[in-house]
């Protein structure tokens, strides 16, 4: 095979790569609309025959959901793996219905329990494994279709995995790429069109950002930027004029700044998520200041402990080292170890010595600051 050959293999299969990727975004747009459809209206729990008519609908609707997820799985090449757990994962739903009694009310916690539900416990979970620029692969998606109880939960494993997969992103055809001021490429994927490639173009050359990936859809844009939050992604849809912009920061750099950014909808313990609105005008704008704006790890507030009686203990060192005529750490010593020659190099004893010399000293303030405190407690009582 000579080189032209290679290439246009390799532009092939980029090319599929992008079309599994917009495929995916249909499924996830279909798969949420059912979601919606099928919530449980006040007739269908009106007598036996209706649950029954209801139950069979969500039967149904499971057994599209399963042939929606394994092409998915087919189309990126997840592998024999993942497909026998979203097998093993529905087998276990269908049973869940098939079992169900026609009772009144079964029908609400059925759809509940197998399609809608989402536990916040695991969404946090995958937020910490699916970050964008790490080692993520499809083990990490089959074990967490296995944790995965509703169809809800399945869908959000999926998006998770395929939008902050780097290999998943940067396996789609290369538009353009540039390099910004700080050596890091800015890399656009997909499908060339106006507003992609005036993102592209506009992106701050000057912005301390690291690597760079803007993915490029009809109405949909992907990206995916290092250094900030770690892992910044973001995922914008143009709906008429109008671009709904969602983002998820997978590292809290500094709470503060976070809690201060556009639309910012739920904030955890190691992460966010937020979404704004923007007009046509305003996207490149909007969008670029949001950017600069979401924390890096130059923002982690610096610890300062304001504790008075560390600070007295620290104090007392201080005052105990100058008091004392015998140096914890004499000039003789730091001669006797810096000149001391042989194939040790140094001698471990004296290294030791000065140690057991300095534990002593603290031993006998903290003991000190002990009874103080004893006595203290004493008064009170």
């Amino acid at each position: 095979m000579n080189q032209n050959e290679q290439q246009k293999l390799e532009d092939e299969q980029r090319n599929k790569n992008l079309e599994s990727l917009k495929s995916f975004f249909k499924s996830n747009s279909n798969i949420k609309n059912s979601l919606m459809k099928d919530a449980p209206k006040q007739e269908d729990d009106y007598d036996k025959e209706s649950r029954i008519k209801y139950i069979d609908r969500l039967y149904k609707e499971l057994k599209d959901f399963e042939t929606e997820f394994i092409n998915i799985s087919k189309n990126f090449d997840f592998g024999i793996d993942v497909n026998k757990e979203i097998k093993s994962k529905f087998k276990q739903l269908k049973k869940e219905i098939i079992i169900s009694k026609y009772d009144k009310g079964i029908i609400k916690s059925l759809y509940q329990n197998i399609f809608s539900q989402m536990d916040e416990k695991l969404i946090e979970e995958i937020k910490g494994t699916f970050i964008g620029y790490t080692m993520i692969s499809p083990r990490n998606l089959g074990e967490y279709i296995k944790k995965s109880n509703t169809i809800n939960e399945l869908l959000h494993v999926f998006h998770s995995y395929i939008t902050n997969n780097e290999k998943i992103i940067e396996a789609m055809p290369l538009i353009a790429s540039k390099e910004n001021d700080f050596k890091y490429p800015i890399n656009l994927y997909g499908d060339k069109n106006e507003f992609s490639m005036q993102l592209f173009e506009g992106f701050p050359k000057d912005m301390d950002v690291g690597y760079t990936d803007i993915i490029s859809m009809e109405n949909k844009i992907l990206m995916m930027i290092r250094d900030r939050g770690h892992a910044l992604t973001i995922d914008i849809d143009k709906e008429q004029e109008k671009y709904m912009i969602k983002y998820f920061i997978p590292k809290l750099c500094n709470r503060e700044m976070v809690e201060n950014l556009p639309g910012i909808d739920k904030i955890g313990d190691n992460s966010a998520i937020g979404l704004f609105e923007t007009s046509k005008e305003d996207i490149t704008k909007k969008l670029f200041a949001f950017i600069e704006a979401v924390p890096t790890d130059s923002d982690i507030p610096r610890k300062v402990k304001n504790d008075n009686h560390m600070q007295d203990i620290q104090e007392q060192i201080t005052q105990t080292i100058e008091q004392d005529n015998e140096k914890i750490f004499s000039i003789e010593d730091a001669k006797e170890m810096t000149m001391e020659v042989g194939k040790n190099g140094r001698r471990t004893s004296r290294i030791i010595a000065i140690q057991q010399r300095i534990k002593w000293k603290l031993e006998q303030i903290h003991s000190k600051d002990k009874g103080e405190n004893e006595n203290d407690n004493s008064i009170r009582n």
